[in-house]
């Protein structure tokens, strides 16, 4: 019986500890010349940044030198790379490979590699909902927001006889899904939602003008508030309505 023969590695296949060096000190100089990416390393230790790609690489590419730094997420925390970063970085390394002559399909296995590893490398930002604090907040904004719209004498009448604090309810729940929260608004689309109140133009500017004013009465600073009516102001075309505009959405 013939003894088996094992399978070369990708560390093998691309040259070994030679090969990986090259394509460590190729790829940097890609990298750092890349003025997209090179303020990432500025006041960095450029030759230890290269000796843990080194060894990074070797390991995931069955070679057998051990990668001896901290986890992806720790070593890249507070650095602030982007998506749009990371696949550029991403993009740096085939190009790297393809002009040291690794074949297409030895590419797109070490590619498929890397790529797992952008879920601990791009930092993500604080949705706004993290941003204004979360669940608590959110209620206070929708307690707020209420007590001002409800003493607006233009727009009191449109509340008479609702259950306020279902509405509450359902505010809340649309303010997380909309801001990146958790809970997910699970209430009637917003032209079934409010087509009985026949909601003016006046009366949809209040309402964004008391929003807006809840919020900075919570400290919400002015960016913030623009991303709020931003998410707010595409619901205009299904809140807003006379008899006919119902009508014709078939209402």
């Amino acid at each position: 019986m013939e003894p088996v023969q094992e399978q070369a590695t990708l560390y093998d296949k691309l040259g070994g500890e030679f090969t990986i060096r090259k394509l460590v000190d190729e790829f940097y100089t890609r990298v750092l010349g890349d003025p997209d990416l090179s303020p990432v390393f500025e006041g960095k230790d450029i030759n230890r940044l290269k000796r843990h790609q080194a060894l990074f690489l070797s390991q995931a590419l069955g070679g057998p030198k051990e990668y001896d730094g901290r986890e992806m997420e720790v070593a890249h925390k507070g650095l602030g790379i982007s998506d749009a970063q990371f696949d550029k970085v991403a993009q740096h390394l085939v190009d790297t490979l393809a002009d040291l002559g690794v074949a297409s399909d030895n590419i797109q296995q070490i590619v498929a590699l890397v790529a797992p590893l952008k879920s601990a490398i791009v930092e993500r930002q604080p949705s706004l909902y993290d941003k204004l604090g979360g669940e608590g907040a959110i209620k206070s904004v929708v307690e707020g927001f209420y007590q001002r719209v409800l003493a607006d004498p233009l727009l009191s009448p449109i509340f008479e006889g609702k259950d306020i604090n279902r509405l509450k309810r359902h505010q809340a729940l649309f303010l997380s899904q909309a801001l990146g929260g958790p809970k997910e608004y699970d209430g009637r689309s917003m032209f079934d939602a409010h087509k009985d109140f026949l909601i003016s133009e006046a009366q949809f500017g209040a309402v964004a003008g008391h929003l807006v004013e809840t919020l900075r009465g919570h400290e919400v600073g002015q960016e913030d508030i623009d991303t709020v009516i931003g998410a707010i102001a595409p619901l205009k075309t299904d809140i807003v309505m006379d008899h006919f505009t119902r009508w014709l959405k078939g209402g």
